[in-house]
């Protein structure tokens, strides 16, 4: 027999545990990713919008009821003062900065806390970044950072704006659907260098550039 407690406390663990993979992987794949978006800039028919070289996480990129496992992971060392401050109940946090990206040239550090962007707060703040990046090459930031506050803008740059990101599926394997690009953890965990790994996306890269912007392409 198992408590109510004891199953709660797996709950919580099965899920810290998967999120913390997920974070893993998708930081892999950004590192690798990010310059061939760069360098392709050329071939892309998408580039609308700027990239900064960052990536974040945020509450509501986990379902709604695991809203407190993402505060309790990501924002229980931050004072209550800030969320009232900037009327917030949690705080995007930054999980990956590509070298030598306009992020990285700015000295944006992973783990930075988001407290606003452009003076707004952070409830919708995935549509305030896309709608930031779609209109102006400066993004502006207040960021906590070992309880100081610190002002950032970014001058992002024009990358092919396709997201690759990590699936937790557990068999190997990559596919794309115009939009973006996805690689499932097994895939991940299978690669044994980063040199496979960019060679997984740059495939499904040339299915989003060729095959789904011509109308006759086909998919070879």
């Amino acid at each position: 027999k198992v408590s109510s407690i004891d199953e709660k406390e797996e709950v919580f663990l099965q899920k810290k545990i998967l999120i913390n993979e997920m974070i893993d992987a998708s930081k892999t794949l950004h590192q690798i990713s990010w310059p061939i978006l760069k360098e392709n800039i050329d071939i892309c028919y998408n580039e609308d919008s700027y990239s900064l070289g960052v990536l974040f996480a945020s509450e509501k990129d986990l379902p709604e009821r695991d809203s407190e496992l993402f505060r309790l992971l990501f924002n229980k060392n931050i004072n209550p003062y800030y969320l009232n401050k900037y009327d917030a109940v949690s705080f995007p946090i930054v999980i990956s900065v590509a070298k030598n990206s306009p992020a990285y040239k700015a000295a944006l550090t992973e783990n930075d806390v988001i407290l606003e962007i452009n003076k707004q707060n952070v409830s919708n703040f995935r549509k305030r970044l896309k709608e930031s990046l779609a209109r102006s090459s400066v993004t502006h930031f207040t960021i906590l950072r070992n309880d100081k506050i610190i002002k950032k803008s970014i001058q992002g740059i024009k990358a092919c704006n396709y997201n690759v990101q990590a699936i937790p599926a557990p068999s190997p394997n990559a596919f794309a659907d115009g939009e973006k690009v996805f690689v499932t953890l097994a895939a991940i965990k299978l690669a044994r260098t980063e040199d496979e790994l960019a060679f997984l996306i740059g495939h499904e890269l040339a299915h989003n550039i060729y095959h789904y912007n011509y109308k006759k392409g086909t998919e070879a």
